[in-house]
């Protein structure tokens, strides 16, 4: 388990690299959280003979669950109006999702039955998203196998809420990573390695900004140590924001130079850019997916972002990636909660959107 952290320490990105890292290893030795062992069943791909090739899949939030004040069109009455069918809400993008060796997403709800919501007068605007305990098998039906706990509504039902909700992932055998919980999963022999951090508090509590990048850094290098590959997500940013802000750009950038070899941003509930870091790939913001959180969005756009990791005798030799445009819903005038794949214009105008915002990044430079 993290430890509480008690020193003050604030990084300054413009100090010189050997000095920071210094300062950080020497001040800032913390025990790791224990790292969870899983196998998972591996996708064939054809590659060249001494090679071994990962797709991993990425989606952004999926919200499983309401609001708890709305009433009327909500993600439980959809559920009952397709006859409580669990496959329902992925059913048009399985086929992607099922055909990769991992899709992981951002589970952004509190899957419990408890009732007391957790205090949040600190927000300016405050939600709570809940779902029932047995939705965490629309991920399993869905063909989602990780996903990251690590933001700010898996504590909107307290300690009692966020304890279930790791109940029902496991009775449904979904993975989970993100605060405490280091996660590999072995892949055709592979160890990967997932970990999810949030920018807006530990557990349901503050954080400071110094105090999470201790843990991204402890974290990312205590995994990397046993994983090949260092898969980490981060809930950050400002929502409706299309470009990545400067804790965004700070946060990746130590994530990479820590190990990480791909970074899966989420939380403001829009698109934004992709670039490279030192050759690792950032996906800022993958927008949401499947939001049963908001009933008509005023941008329905959203991405599968796919990357594919080769590697020859234990060693990454490279990594190609791919986009596939989404809307977050069939409807146009409200939201179904069934993500559909776009094609042709409508495809390419999202393609569009993403190249715009991702020529916005200007804070990476290698």
């Amino acid at each position: 388990m993290f430890k509480r952290f008690t020193k003050t320490y604030t990084i300054v990105f413009a100090i010189p690299v050997i000095l920071f890292w210094a300062i950080l290893i020497k001040g800032f030795l913390v025990e790791p959280p224990p790292v969870i062992m899983e196998e998972i069943k591996p996708v064939e791909e054809k590659v060249e003979e001494n090679e071994v090739s990962i797709t991993i899949s990425a989606i952004g939030d999926c919200a499983l669950g309401t609001e708890y004040a709305q009433r009327g069109h909500t993600f439980a009455t959809v559920f009952a109006e397709n006859e409580e069918d669990y496959g329902y809400f992925f059913a048009n993008v399985k086929d992607i999702l099922a055909k990769d060796d991992l899709t992981i997403a951002n589970l952004e709800t509190c899957l419990t039955t408890a009732q007391q919501r957790k205090n949040k007068s600190f927000e300016r605007v405050a939600y709570w998203l809940k779902g029932e305990p047995r939705y965490a098998r629309i991920l399993t039906e869905g063909s989602i196998e990780v996903v990251n706990i690590a933001n700010n509504h898996t504590y909107d039902y307290g300690e009692e809420g966020y304890q279930e909700t790791l109940r029902s992932l496991e009775k449904a055998g979904v993975a989970y990573c993100g605060f405490d919980h280091l996660l590999i999963k072995e892949i055709k022999g592979i160890k990967v390695g997932f970990l999810g951090f949030n920018q807006f508090g530990y557990k349901g509590t503050w954080q400071a900004y110094s105090a999470l990048q201790e843990q991204v850094f402890e974290s990312i290098r205590a995994l990397s140590e046993q994983a090949d590959l260092v898969i980490v997500s981060f809930h950050w940013g400002n929502e409706r924001a299309i470009k990545p802000s400067l804790k965004q750009y700070e946060l990746a950038q130590l994530a990479i130079e820590t190990g990480a070899d791909l970074v899966l941003g989420h939380h403001p509930h829009v698109l934004q850019g992709i670039k490279e870091y030192q050759g690792k790939p950032v996906v800022f913001s993958l927008g949401n997916l499947c939001f049963g959180g908001n009933r008509q969005p005023y941008d329905r756009d959203t991405i599968i972002y796919q990357q594919t990791f080769v590697f020859a005798e234990g060693e990454l030799v490279r990594t190609t990636s791919k986009v596939i445009p989404c809307s977050m819903t069939t409807r146009t005038g409200f939201n179904d909660f069934q993500p559909k794949v776009l094609e042709g214009a409508e495809a390419e105008r999202v393609r569009h959107k993403l190249r715009e915002r991702s020529e916005m990044i200007s804070f990476f430079t290698g």
